[in-house]
């Protein structure tokens, strides 16, 4: 027999094993496996792990983040308690099966475990959203007989970047390779990374906020390989776009940006009736020339049908912009959007940052596999989740479509028909000419008058008589203003009289 160490959730276990010695007797890996149980190696196995144990390693790492090194460390106290450094180090040979132990379950998931093997393309390995409309997956063979309503068609990206999935430098970084190879969510490297060194960069000079992802995007830290990741999800749903997550070699740079677009549009199926609505922190700076971008890389970028976006910024970053962002990128204000904030990837990036940690030492391939193995576990929750959340956002948009329409009521009621008349023409004006230009969208801004300071008379009993004092308060009466003066007119002295500015306290 030969004396193996086989790893379980009990413990780790020295057994003695004696394997067939037929003459027709398979490989010693195919009689391991027969038994339940995952070789170490390929040759001659002297260590084993049962099925049961590492699909323990992949719930633990998924849903409490704990890495491989911190799993096996438990199984030895499990084994030892007192003496846990005597139990066998087999910490190399987990972390390698248990990484090959997901590819093949993935590879089984999407139907690549059966029949006559072949590489999985692009993308192909994703689970994506299974309420956003795809064609041939779950839009009906008349489909186009609805599109006369083309916003029901149409898709909803969010896109962003990450600075916290940070990877250092690595000694020998060409000896990992990802098993992925950009089946998943993560984009092939070689393609990514000669689309990198030979695009058309086309600088845009600020014209809003001095915001960090456009003023850092060409910032390197030279002690990291790379310095995040961006990534593109459907904005509604909040499910991962396939092959659609890049690394960033200095800041987010708008050609990382347009690379992961131009995936989330090749591979997510879209019917294309409709503008794709796109939701980013500043596509006020990034949408200037990226159809023109796009045209001058279009050997990486380019698409089956003419690049078509409507371009909005997310609810909570649009108050950071200049003012006239607001009516012009709010998704409140583009029609067939819907009630969406455009901030559902923050909230991915949230839980993806629990694992940020361990992948940051992690070579190439190890990282890219447990980044991509996270993004489908998320697309999975949403999986199973959706029927539920879709569920309860309808009874809450019947109770709120109600109150909308009261409060639309009351507007108009006190407002004259012409007025109406006007609102709705200039209303159906903005829509029409967003596309073309943004500005037409300037209707929607308040139109505010400059105040002007000035001086204004006031008898004299309002200073003596204490029941007017909080009236001379600007903080009191008006908050957030400066009152200059004011000028009291004393008819016994027949003179005026300055009264000393006041500043607010507001």
């Amino acid at each position: 027999g030969r004396t193996m160490t086989l790893v379980d959730t009990s413990g780790v276990h020295e057994i003695t094993v004696n394997f067939c010695a037929c003459a027709d007797k398979p490989p010693d890996t195919v009689q391991l496996l027969d038994l339940g149980f995952y070789p170490g190696s390929v040759k001659r196995p002297a260590t084993a792990f049962t099925f049961k144990v590492l699909d323990d390693l992949t719930r633990h790492n998924l849903e409490c983040k704990t890495n491989t090194r911190e799993y096996y460390e438990t199984l030895r106290r499990a084994t030892r308690p007192a003496f846990p450094r005597t139990v066998p180090d087999r910490y190399r040979e987990m972390m390698r099966c248990s990484r090959q132990w997901r590819h093949l379950k993935t590879l089984k998931w999407q139907g690549f475990g059966y029949g006559p093997f072949r590489e999985p393309g692009p993308g192909e390995l994703a689970l994506f959203c299974p309420a956003c409309p795809q064609v041939g997956v779950n839009l009906p063979d008349n489909w186009q007989v609805e599109a006369e309503l083309p916003w029901l068609f149409a898709r909803q990206l969010n896109m962003d970047g990450n600075f916290k999935a940070e990877q250092t430098h690595r000694k020998y970084p060409e000896d990992d390779l990802p098993l992925t190879r950009g089946s998943l969510f993560m984009c092939e490297d070689t393609r990514y990374n000669r689309y990198v060194s030979t695009a058309v960069e086309r600088p845009q000079k600020a014209t809003c906020h001095d915001h960090k992802a456009q003023s850092q995007s060409n910032t390197q830290a030279k002690h990291l390989a790379v310095t995040g990741i961006v990534a593109v999800a459907c904005a509604r749903h909040g499910c991962f776009c396939p092959g659609s997550c890049a690394n960033l070699q200095k800041g987010e740079r708008q050609i990382n940006m347009d690379y992961i677009l131009a995936q989330a549009l090749r591979l997510t199926k879209i019917p294309g009736v409709s503008p794709t609505v796109l939701l980013y922190d500043i596509v006020c700076q990034y949408g200037v020339h990226v159809a023109r971008r796009f045209l001058e890389n279009a050997q990486y970028l380019g698409l089956p049908s003419p690049l078509n976006l409507l371009m909005g910024i997310g609810l909570f970053h649009v108050h950071g912009h200049q003012d006239s962002c607001g009516p012009r990128y709010s998704p409140n204000y583009m029609i067939g959007a819907g009630q969406v904030d455009g901030e559902v990837i923050e909230t991915l990036w949230a839980r993806m940052n629990e694992i940020a940690v361990s992948c940051r030492p992690m070579g190439h391939g190890h990282r890219t596999e447990t980044l991509d193995f996270h993004m489908l576990n998320s697309n999975w929750q949403k999986t199973i989740g959706i029927v539920s959340t879709l569920c309860r956002k309808l009874k809450r948009a019947y109770k709120h479509v109600r109150l909308s329409a009261e409060a639309f009521a009351n507007l108009n009621s006190v407002a004259t028909e012409a007025q109406v008349t006007n609102w709705r023409k200039m209303e159906k004006a903005a829509a029409e000419n967003r596309t073309k230009d943004v500005s037409a969208m300037d209707v929607y801004a308040p139109i505010m008058k400059k105040v002007i300071y000035t001086s204004f008379p006031l008898p004299c009993h309002v200073l003596t008589d204490p029941q007017h004092q909080p009236s001379l308060r600007s903080s009191a009466t008006c908050p957030g203003r400066r009152v200059v003066g004011a000028q009291l007119k004393d008819p016994r002295a027949g003179s005026h009289q300055e009264l000393p500015s006041r500043r607010s306290s507001a």
